[in-house]
């Protein structure tokens, strides 16, 4: 018996060993069909890949991350990760399940506004966004909460008549509502135009904008042309306007 018991002791410690050591590369066929891994290195835990890719991006750079091995054991997944490249920094603090429901927290990222790495991007706008979201949840496989702010820095023409078109915010701050919409306030932060509006993401998956624009003094007179199909200005100077589409 005490033979039996020295056994099941050292397997006991061989096995934990070895889920605290597991190497990140013999889980490279776990990953989705979508994402890529040029190389894993370190370990399920505390590891890297380099390049991270999702298919129809261009290769987003070192993946890092440091997770808990004790919080697996209960379901979880937590811990910091950050992905950097010459352009991208982000990094945030993650409390998941397995199935991808959790919290993401302390969500942080820098990136620069590019038609290849933002789909569906006008191809002459440029710019910088900086994210920094306090709190997202995710249930059941959809967003359930976010609350944080989205700022697109700078924004550029850099078409044949290039302009500056100003810098923005949109910031969100609570749960989702019972039809799956989130909406979201969105201001200007200087610059050409003088925005208030709310900016409402549909279940569908879409967006509706709805509320007010006006020039400023030193908007371009082509910026001040095309505001003129929106009709009228009030007498501040704001005309209302409303689009609506879809991801």
């Amino acid at each position: 018996m005490k033979i039996l018991l020295t056994i099941a002791a050292s397997l006991v410690v061989f096995a934990a060993v070895m889920l605290f050591n597991l190497p990140a590369r013999w889980v490279s066929g776990l990953l989705p069909a979508n994402i890529s891994c040029g190389e894993l290195s370190g370990t399920v835990w505390n590891g890297s890949c380099a390049p991270f890719a999702i298919q129809g991006l261009p290769p987003l750079g070192v993946l890092s991350w440091d997770l808990s091995p004790l919080s697996a054991l209960t379901g979880r997944i937590t811990g910091p990760a950050t992905l950097a490249n010459e352009q991208l920094q982000a990094s945030a603090d993650l409390a998941l399940r397995w199935s991808g429901d959790g919290e993401i927290s302390a969500l942080k990222a820098r990136l620069p506004l590019d038609p290849q790495l933002v789909p569906g991007l006008p191809p002459n706008t440029r710019g910088t966004t900086i994210v920094d979201v306090a709190k997202l949840v995710i249930a059941q496989g959809k967003l359930a909460e976010l609350r944080g702010v989205i700022e697109a820095r700078d924004l550029q023409d850099v078409g044949a008549n290039a302009m500056s078109l100003g810098s923005y915010s949109l910031s969100f701050d609570g749960p989702v509502a019972a039809d799956g919409s989130l909406t979201g306030r969105l201001v200007d932060l200087g610059g050409p135009l003088a925005v208030g509006a709310d900016l409402t993401v549909t279940a569908a998956p879409g967006y509706r904008i709805e509320g007010t624009v006006a020039v400023r003094p030193e908007a371009p007179d082509r910026l001040r042309r095309q505001l003129e199909i929106l009709g009228p200005a009030d007498a501040g100077g704001r005309r209302p306007f409303a689009l609506e589409g879809t991801f």
